[in-house]
This record gives structure tokens, C-alpha cells and sequence, in this order.
């Protein structure tokens, strides 16, 4: 039997975001393959979320309604929507993106051509209200397919709008995790070391940036979080020489990401700090020495 005729479910975790709830779930109505049921989680919204679900439950959109209190655990949600969905197939939309419309089918398709595959996910674009924002986020030319945990520790790959997931496989690595940020990532990291991957390289969902979404602060968060989980991943886990290479360049990155932002900040000590750490995993690195001067240079302000 074709995956497309077992079903999908969709989980869309949210909280007051009523207007771009609406846009999310269209987008989910307008997929050339159907969702067999939609489940919106809402973790408390204040703002006419309610009224927005009712308004698509009246047009005939297949949605079931999860609400609680707030509490702002962004992976109990997802979780809870998986538990109340219907399908042996997952896939996850944040209420802030958007789906192309052939997502699902495109997809689908991919994870028929690799019925080994635990999940799947595809190339995504930034947008604004005024456009779109770069170009996408993964090179069009690179292929995802297969085993691929060394990709992924080197860098984030797969975000929770873009993946479709085997209830089996979700179930058997414990769903989402109770981490503060990068839920998506950490989770894509247990995927990808037990399961291979199915990959779209065409842009299918669209990533909408906005103020509630990104700041200098939650980026400083999510890069020491990306440390942290990395770190851990790799001590706990038997790697490839291959994959353990590939988290080191990630490490070393994500190290120099730091560095540069606290050397803008004015941050010197600990910009030096993360300059020590990446040079002790690439000490060849052609990078950093800049990096490291400029750190000498600049000191905080008064």
C-alpha cells in the first residue's frame, strides 16, 4: 500500500498566533495530497485562536482541538499531538510557517523510494511580510538521503516544518525531548543515528521570520544550547570516524559563531574563551586567528 493511502497527520503546535494559525492550517488544506486530520495544540492562547479553529472546524477542515494551560513546553505539545493523531505518519508544522502545496505529495514520494527511511524532511525558505528572505536554507545541489547523523551534527538540517516521521520511529527514539531550545534538532540527531533519511531538495515550506521568532539573545541561546546537545550526543552515542569529524566541524563552528558575536559585543574574555575551544578541535583552522585579534582589541563599554 502507497503511504499516501495509510494517511498523514499533521501536529501544529501553537500560542496567540490566531492569524498566522489560519494561514498554517489553509496551507495544510491546500496540500495536493490531503491530511487526514490536523491537530492543533494550544498551549494556552489569550488571543481569538479559539474562534479561528471553530471558523475552520465549520468549513469542514479536519482539526482536532488541544488546549491547556500555558506553559510554554514546546515539545509536550508536539508530543500530546502525536498521541491524539490518527496516522502512522507525522509530520509537524510550527504556526508561524506555511506549506507549498505539494509538500506532502512531494514527500511522500521520497519516503516511498525509501521505505527504509524513519523520516524525511526538505529545503526550506525564509519569508517576511515584505518577501522573501535569502535564498534556501540548504544548498539545491546536496543530497540527505540515507545515513546521514554526520550532516546533521555539523549542522541543522531538518527543522519541525519540514518533517514527516514514522509514528514507529518517533515512538522508538521517545519523541521530543524535554530540552529548552532546539527540540527539533536534538530529536533529528536520535532520528538520524538509528534511521536513514528521505530528502526533498525543492523548497516546500516557507519559514516565516518575524520579531516574536529571532533575536540576538535567543541566538546566543540557541548556539550554546547546540553545544551542549552535541556535546552529549556524541559522548553517548557509537559514531563513525566519519560522523564524529563532522560534529567536530559543527562544534568548531557553532565555537566561532560565539566568538564573533561576543567580539561584537565587546565581549572579549569570552569570545576567547570559545576561540580556545574550537582552536582544540581544528587547530589548523585558518579562521579563527582574526577572530581572536579582534578579541584583543575590543572590550566592553562602560
Amino acid at each position: 500500500m502507497q503511504l499516501r493511502e495509510s494517511g498523514v497527520s499533521v501536529v501544529i503546535p501553537t500560542y496567540d498566533r490566531a492569524d498566522m494559525l489560519r494561514e498554517a492550517v489553509e496551507s495544510v488544506l491546500g496540500q495536493t495530497v490531503a491530511a487526514s486530520d490536523i491537530v492543533v495544540v494550544d498551549d494556552g492562547s489569550e488571543d481569538h485562536t479559539p474562534n479561528v479553529v471553530e471558523e475552520l472546524r465549520g468549513q469542514g477542515a479536519p482539526l482536532v482541538y488541544l488546549r491547556g494551560p500555558h506553559s510554554n513546553d514546546r515539545s509536550g505539545a508536539r508530543n500530546r499531538g502525536v498521541e491524539a493523531a490518527r496516522c502512522s505518519l507525522i509530520a509537524f508544522l510550527d504556526s508561524d510557517d506555511v506549506w507549498l502545496p505539494t509538500r506532502l505529495e512531494r514527500q511522500l514520494e521520497a519516503m516511498e523510494r525509501a521505505p527504509e527511511a524513519g523520516f524525511g524532511f526538505c529545503n526550506v525558505q525564509y519569508f517576511s511580510d515584505v518577501g522573501l528572505v535569502g535564498g534556501p536554507c540548504l544548498p539545491p545541489q546536496a543530497d540527505f538521503n540515507g545515513a546521514i547523523v554526520g550532516e546533521i551534527l555539523e549542522e541543522p538540517r531538518a527543522v519541525s516544518s519540514t518533517l514527516l516521521v514514522r509514528r514507529e520511529a518517533f515512538e522508538q527514539v521517545g519523541g521530543f525531548a524535554q530540552v529548552p531550545i532546539n527540540e527539533d534538532y536534538e530529536l533529528s540527531l536520535r532520528l538520524a543515528v538509528r534511521y536513514r533519511a528521505s530528502y526533498v531538495p525543492e523548497v516546500l515550506v516557507m519559514m516565516r521570520q518575524h520579531t516574536g521568532r529571532t533575536s540576538g539573545r535567543q541566538e546566543e541561546k540557541a548556539l550554546v544550547e547546540y553545544l551542549r546537545v552535541v556535546e552529549g550526543f556524541m559522548a553517548s552515542n557509537m559514531l563513525s570516524a566519519e560522523a564524529r569529524a563532522g560534529g567536530e566541524r559543527g562544534l568548531a563552528n557553532v565555537h566561532l559563531k560565539l566568538a564573533r558575536l561576543y567580539v561584537a559585543r565587546g565581549e572579549g574574555a569570552a569570545a576567547r574563551r570559545h576561540i580556545a575551544a574550537m582552536v582544540r578541535l581544528r587547530p589548523w583552522d585558518p579562521r579563527w586567528p582574526a577572530v581572536w585579534l579582534r578579541s584583543l582589541r575590543r572590550t566592553a563599554g562602560p
